[in-house]
């Protein structure tokens, strides 16, 4: 049972991870075409939320894919190592929410 648990503990993290990476390059690639077509006019802050709000949803699929990967790790250098990513990835999903918070709020003005 512990075999299984670990196993489906694996293949959901990774899917989780490949989630992300999905929404990265789907948004990477609708925003580069935004600019594209705006003549790379970077005054479109839309675009530029709209491609934050992506990247904050994949770190959120990272996040729960380090948090699954918690649950299996066989040594404490595996956890910390995960909580270093953990902090890390959150860290940074904070600093992109407020920004896009702003630039939001700059643009309803």
């Amino acid at each position: 049972m512990e075999h299984f648990m670990e196993t489906a503990v694996h293949y959901v993290a990774y899917t989780l991870e490949i989630v992300s990476i999905i929404i990265v390059a789907y948004s990477a690639v609708t925003t580069l075409i935004k600019y594209l077509m705006s003549k790379f006019e970077f005054t479109n802050k839309q675009a530029k939320i709209e491609f934050s709000r992506a990247l904050e949803m994949a770190l959120a699929y990272m996040l729960g894919a380090e948090i699954l990967k918690s649950l299996i790790a066989h040594s404490k250098e595996q956890l910390i190592t995960l909580a270093a990513l953990v902090l890390l990835r959150a860290a940074i999903a904070l600093i992109i929410h407020f920004e896009t918070e702003a630039d939001a709020k700059h643009c309803e003005k």
